[in-house]
């Protein structure tokens, strides 16, 4: 998964000007719970500085904050349906890639009336992901894949809110959210985020949501769901979310 990144990889548009803005998706739950776990147990401690996210837009420029806001406001977006697959190497980490003809034409959308101030890695090809794991040695990496590949089966989730960060450097300043209209449509035929949306039931992704909650102080977001039946496998460290 070449080019996959979670941070911008350009500065700021302008000299002494606003810092860059990032635009990224929120899921629905259990699914943002399970990937902030995720990224909460596998995540170097002093490198785990932002949310589990979907990225969208690596860089946009912050003098413009109050146009891509209005752009935002007015998007009038269903809630894209997602398949998460199976997760691949990083190299150094672990993501899960999306599937998703929604959230592709969404991001096309938005890309088409910002063109003028796309960065260079925003003008390439979209391969939306959430990461879980970066910044570790190969062999760690290999290891992470391998406990989160054993009896994954994919499942589906969706897209609830845009979410605008000011880029600092390192942790990001929450700035803005947009919720997403439900989505008033069933995947047709042949669209793969029609798969079931049975959870990562394995006992990493248990270990992982029982940190979560143990840290927010909560329990899941819903206890019918299929992965608080094996949240009492779960042992784990992890860190503090931001904003």
């Amino acid at each position: 998964m070449g080019g996959l990144s979670t941070q911008p990889t350009e500065p700021p548009y302008e000299a002494g000007g606003p810092a860059s803005l990032l635009l990224t998706l929120s899921l629905s739950e259990p699914a943002q719970t399970t990937f902030q776990a995720l990224r909460c147990r596998h995540f170097p401690a002093d490198r785990n500085q932002v949310p589990a996210h979907v990225s969208l837009f690596h860089t946009l420029p912050g003098a413009e904050r109050e146009a891509i806001v209005r752009t935002l406001a007015a998007l009038d977006a269903e809630r894209p349906a997602i398949l998460v697959e199976a997760p691949r190497s990083l190299g150094a980490g672990v993501a899960f890639p999306l599937a998703s003809p929604a959230l592709h034409a969404l991001r096309a959308r938005l890309a088409a009336g910002w063109a003028p101030w796309l960065s260079r890695q925003d003008r390439q090809g979209y391969r939306p992901h959430v990461t879980v794991q970066n910044k570790v040695s190969r062999e760690a990496a290999a290891a992470t894949l391998a406990r989160l590949e054993s009896g994954f089966v994919a499942w589906q989730t969706e897209g609830v809110a845009l979410r605008l960060w000011r880029y600092h450097g390192g942790p990001w300043e929450p700035l803005e959210q947009i919720p997403l209209g439900a989505c008033l449509k069933t995947p047709a035929a042949g669209d793969p985020t029609r798969l079931s949306s049975a959870p990562l039931l394995t006992a990493q992704t248990a270990a992982a949501l029982r940190c979560s909650e143990s840290h927010a102080g909560r329990g899941p977001a819903d206890r019918s769901h299929p992965a608080a039946g094996v949240l009492k496998q779960a042992s784990s460290r992890c860190s503090k979310e931001p904003g």
